[in-house]
């Protein structure tokens, strides 16, 4: 991990997808900040009061439960594209490991797996550091501080957090929610990869957690069931706020089921030469 987190390479790579996040987020609000037309105007508004109100718009909208929402729905996009990122860094891995093991099946099989569970940390980790991107501009840049009414927008009264009335507590909830669901999701990426190699891998990840969700929305019949057992069940925003503590379970369990599943497919001691 270390060599990860110490590699200026990867660095480079992980902060080029917060800064593209972070782009998709605020883009918007910026260019319209840039194009606000402060010439005065005939109705007789002057040229500073309309910068005050291009900047009153500007700073109203980089407040945090606003862009929070926005980051929950590109989320995904974040998350793949950190698990795709780090799928090469772990074929680069497995290749050395497959060197220096030479004959040595069980010790291999054993670093693998660790490889794979501390690998398994950097998708949550980056979308974490996304979050308290989001939440540090709110703070201290927005003209609206705090969090906002993130829970007014996520409360249910029937809701398994329906207790919760504290925001800052909802918060920490929802992420650490989304943080389990990001590790399973990305540790299932990594035994699919381990077992069909980067490339089938990568086209298998795409259709589970992009093009399989888009077929199920647009199904012309809809089917509950097998909504709720997208991956995106686990990170979703808006999912977390459930009536049925079920909802999250039964989806995180199943991606397990299958990590370990496919994990004793792969585990079968080939001969290291």
């Amino acid at each position: 991990m270390k060599k990860i987190l110490f590699n200026w390479k990867y660095l480079i790579l992980f902060g080029a997808i917060i800064l593209i996040g972070l782009y998709m987020i605020y883009s918007g609000y910026v260019f319209e900040y840039l194009n606000y037309n402060i010439q005065s105007s005939e109705d007789g508004i002057s040229t500073e009061n309309l910068i005050q109100m291009r900047n009153k718009f500007f700073l109203g909208n980089i407040r945090f439960d606003l862009n929070y929402s926005g980051y929950n729905g590109i989320k995904h996009r974040v998350a793949l594209s950190t698990i795709i990122a780090t799928i090469f860094i772990l074929s680069t891995m497995k290749r050395r490991l497959l060197k220096y093991n030479i004959g040595r099946n069980e010790e291999y099989n054993k670093e693998m797996s660790k490889l794979k569970y501390r690998l398994s940390f950097i998708t949550p980790i980056i979308s974490l550091l996304m979050v308290l991107i989001i939440l540090f501009i709110g703070i201290v840049f927005s003209s609206e501080k705090g969090i906002g009414d993130l829970w007014s927008k996520v409360y249910h009264p029937e809701s398994i957090f329906g207790f919760i009335k504290e925001p800052h507590m909802v918060l920490v909830v929802i992420e650490m929610l989304s943080f389990i669901g990001l590790y399973i999701i990305s540790l299932l990426s990594y035994e699919i990869v381990d077992r069909y190699d980067v490339f089938k891998g990568i086209i298998i990840i795409f259709l589970i957690y992009l093009l399989i969700p888009i077929l199920v929305t647009y199904l012309p019949i809809k089917i509950p069931d097998i909504a709720k057992s997208m991956p995106s069940q686990l990170i979703n925003f808006n999912n977390f706020m459930v009536t049925d503590p079920l909802e999250f379970i039964i989806p995180a369990i199943m991606y397990i089921g299958i990590a370990f599943w496919i994990r004793k497919l792969e585990d079968k001691n080939i001969e290291i030469e």
